[in-house]
């Protein structure tokens, strides 16, 4: 449930950063929706069994095995999430020069 909560909050702000800078909205959806689940994705099924196992993190119950996952997914899904907000809060729209030579030539 939380998972879902964050995904929408994640997407809604990625779709309305786009449609300020005139970027493809759907895009930026979809890149904001990956930068969250891909990290997750990785650490919950490769990077955090591995130390768990390799001893790295001492797990002494499930109940704590499951609470660290969970936080530590949270934070690593979050984080890229803010990397990938931050460079497109950063990006700027191509501007194609025909384009403009086009917008001249009408106004003269």
């Amino acid at each position: 449930m939380l998972e879902i909560l964050i995904i929408i909050a994640v997407v809604k702000a990625f779709v309305k950063e786009a449609k300020a800078k005139n970027f493809n909205k759907t895009l930026w959806g979809i890149i904001g929706a990956t930068s969250y689940y891909i990290p997750i994705f990785l650490m919950s099924f490769i990077v955090f069994p591995f130390l768990v196992t390799d001893g790295y993190v001492p797990i002494t119950s499930e109940n704590q095995y499951l609470l660290i996952s969970i936080l530590v997914n949270l934070v690593v899904g979050v984080s890229c999430c803010f990397v990938a907000y931050q460079i497109l809060k950063k990006s700027k729209p191509n501007i194609n020069e025909a384009d403009l030579e086009i917008l001249d030539s009408d106004l003269n």
